[in-house]
Parts: C-alpha cells; structure tokens; sequence
C-alpha cells in the first residue's frame, strides 16, 4: 500500500481535494477528522476519549490518534493505496506515523502541503458553518481555535515534515477545479 498525505491549515479544502483525488488515482480517502466523528458517534470507547478533545476544538491526543490510526492503517490494509486528510498534525503523531508504518513496512511517497492564507482560511470557516451539519463548526469561536492551534502545534510540525519526505506544496486559492488542477499537476511532476 502506498501512502500520499495531504496536509494544510484548517479550511484549506484537504477533505474536497481528497475525495477528488481518492477518484483520480484510486486511493482510499482517509479522513482523520471523520473517523474521530465516526468514533465518538458510535460511543466507542476510542470515541469517548476523543470526545472531549473534539468538542472543544482542540487536537485529539497523540496517544488516541496514534491508536485510531493504526485501526484505520488496518481497516484499509488491501487498498493500493491511501491518501491521509488531517493526520499527522504534531511532532509525536509524526514520529508514530513513521514507526507505525515502519512496522507495517509502509512508507510514505509524497506529502501535498495545501497552503491558504488565515483571513482567508477563517472566511471559509464561516462559510462552511452556513452549510456543515458538524456541531464543532457553529461555534465560531472554534474558527479562531483552530487556526491558532494549527501555527502553534501543526504547523511547525508539517515544517518538520519537508525534511523527512517528498514535501510538495500547492497554492491554495482559487475554485476547487483550479486547486485540484494543480495538485494533479505537482503528483505528476512529483511522480516522474
């Protein structure tokens, strides 16, 4: 199985871009956020943990998110391959991908940094409120959170990444057609 991950800020579009991608190269789409969601629907008991974390706006616990993802590495052991949406987001969640998948001897090809500037990003936060039936987008202060727990926790670590991995990074801005355009453009590229 290979593994493509595309990360970015909160709002940057990486689950559209993933289902379009999970399309286009036939890998399965595997979203972080909606498995926890999943997870603390069904009252699992991975689910209560994450709950509290989720909530709040807040990132799920590297502990939990390395237990969730390895069920999902698991769940998904027979496709081609996998496109990660929201995972990892912190240094420990990185070196547990990498140790987890050293185990499963896996590797990770290539990462798509999805990069958006923040007023941007918040405008899209509270567009996608309007529409999202997700109750941790109502609350608008989660918007603001949630950025700010990106440049504090993540994005120093998706930094880190650049230098583990084939690190490539896209803009964007523009419709969902012109980002996915040249995602396809920079995998192609990347691929050669």
């Amino acid at each position: 199985m290979e593994i493509l991950i595309l990360t970015g800020p909160p709002y940057c579009g990486k689950g559209t871009q993933c289902k379009i991608l999970e399309q286009k190269i036939n890998y399965k789409h595997i979203s972080t956020g909606e498995a926890v969601r999943k997870e603390t629907k069904q009252q699992t008991l991975l689910g209560i943990k994450m709950a509290a974390y989720a909530d709040g706006g807040l990132l799920v616990s590297d502990a939990l998110m390395k237990d969730l993802f390895s069920k999902l590495l698991d769940e998904h052991a027979s496709e081609k391959g996998v496109v990660l949406d929201g995972y990892p987001r912190t240094f420990t969640q990185i070196n547990d991908l990498f140790s987890l998948l050293e185990e499963k001897k896996l590797t990770v090809q290539k990462v798509i940094h999805v990069a958006v500037p923040s007023d941007e990003l918040l405008q899209r936060g509270v567009n996608r409120a309007k529409t999202s039936e997700r109750s941790d987008d109502q609350d608008h202060r989660n918007h603001t959170k949630r950025l700010e727990v990106y440049e504090n926790e993540s994005k120093p670590a998706i930094d880190f990444l650049k230098s583990k991995t084939n690190f490539i990074e896209v803009d964007g801005l523009g419709s969902i057609e012109e980002v996915a355009e040249r995602i396809e453009i920079a995998l192609n590229q990347a691929f050669v």
